[in-house]
């Protein structure tokens, strides 16, 4: 321990002479006095007061205050002179707005204030059937060619198509999982080679996804979606004939990795583009459950495929067959999604928020801070 000085001491012993501490006596007389003051009003005599003067634009409640006379308990009866001990209460604040809003339908959307907490000049819609309590977020344009107006026949039509080329999609990247031994065998070339034909395709299915999301915003998703369905198409029906000639089986590999990317990037977005917020979960969860499914268990049944006299060649095979289906159903049932709704109407104008607030101000009191309060106007009149 680091030992004091006698300088520090002496300061101390100074500080404590200057700043005594005060006696019980002292303490004990200030507890009974207040113990001693006059009762307060009551609360609710109190609030109507403040709403009187609230109403006549006063700044104080001193003279709306009640007064009580009682000779027991009033200050001159105990040799204090009769002063005005009321308080001053500033009630010129605005009313504080209610904790809770009204009760409202159920909405959609996450957020705590949606369309129902403005006042647009326009009418909102909301959901049909079992949703006919739900507003509808995104609030969908009057243009019947906005996809959110869409039967619902149409939007399934237009899901269905885009899932089952995703499901190919998925199909075709790891289909050759479980042969790359055999192709190293067939193609005269090493296992690191034959890895190559899964693992270069993904590589320019990434590069590919990029660019898809960039494309689509300038021309949209339809085009985007169009050409890269005949680019996996090319690449699946070359692919059916190119057993024994590595070049070629790696080409088409890339032909197809580069229609996988739009796939991969795009449809949930159209996801987005074609449903509303209570429609989307169910959607997204199928999608997601398609896109893992496919890709990885594909390889299950590409090696059972694989055992025909034509070997890993026979799943390109299926894979042609399944894109020449689903080609018509893609051009005919996935229209053009991209839509440009504004979430206002240019002739209405911008909403203002609507709340509830109570017409009466509300003042509450605590016990602790009249008291504060009256011991410090008590020891002023001392």
């Amino acid at each position: 321990m680091r030992p004091e000085s006698d300088q520090s001491t002496l300061d101390i012993t100074q500080i404590e002479k200057s700043f005594p501490t005060p006696p019980k006596k002292a303490r004990n007389a200030i507890r009974k006095s207040l113990k001693s003051l006059p009762p307060l009003p009551p609360m609710a005599e109190i609030e109507r007061a403040a709403a009187v003067l609230a109403a006549l634009g006063s700044k104080a409640v001193s003279k709306a205050l009640p007064t009580r006379t009682d000779s027991k308990t009033t200050p001159s009866a105990r040799g204090v002179p009769e002063k005005d001990l009321t308080l001053a209460f500033d009630v010129t604040k605005p009313p504080r707005p209610l904790s809770k809003d009204g009760p409202r339908p159920t909405t959609a959307s996450t957020r705590r204030l949606s369309f129902v907490s403005i006042d647009p000049k326009r009418n909102l819609k909301y959901g049909t059937g079992k949703h006919a309590a739900i507003e509808l977020s995104p609030q969908p344009s009057e243009d019947p060619n906005d996809p959110l107006n869409w039967p619902l026949w149409k939007k399934n039509l237009n899901f269905i198509a885009l899932l089952s080329m995703v499901a190919v999609t998925g199909s075709m990247k790891t289909a050759l999982l479980t042969v790359h031994n055999v192709i190293a065998v067939d193609e005269g070339v090493d296992r690191i080679s034959a890895v190559a034909l899964t693992a270069v395709p993904l590589m320019v299915s990434a590069l590919a996804g990029m660019a898809s999301s960039i494309i689509a915003r300038v021309w949209g998703k339809r085009p985007v979606y169009l050409v890269s369905m005949v680019l996996m198409f090319i690449g699946s029906a070359w692919n059916i004939n190119t057993r024994g000639q590595f070049a070629q089986n790696m080409a088409a590999r890339i032909f197809q990795g580069l229609g996988w990317g739009a796939f991969d990037t795009l449809v949930l977005g159209s996801i987005l583009d074609t449903f509303f917020e209570h429609e989307r979960q169910a959607k997204i969860a199928q999608y997601n459950a398609v896109s893992v499914g496919t890709t990885w268990g594909a390889p299950l049944f590409g090696g059972v495929a694989s055992m025909s006299s034509r070997g890993f060649l026979t799943q390109f095979e299926i894979f042609t067959s399944f894109l020449v289906i689903l080609m018509p159903l893609v051009i005919f049932g996935a229209p053009e999604t991209a839509y440009k709704r504004s979430s206002f109407n240019e002739k209405d104008s911008f909403p203002t928020l609507i709340r509830s607030q109570s017409r009466l101000p509300t003042i509450t009191f605590s016990k602790d801070a009249i008291l504060q309060r009256l011991e410090q106007q008590l020891h002023r009149r001392r």
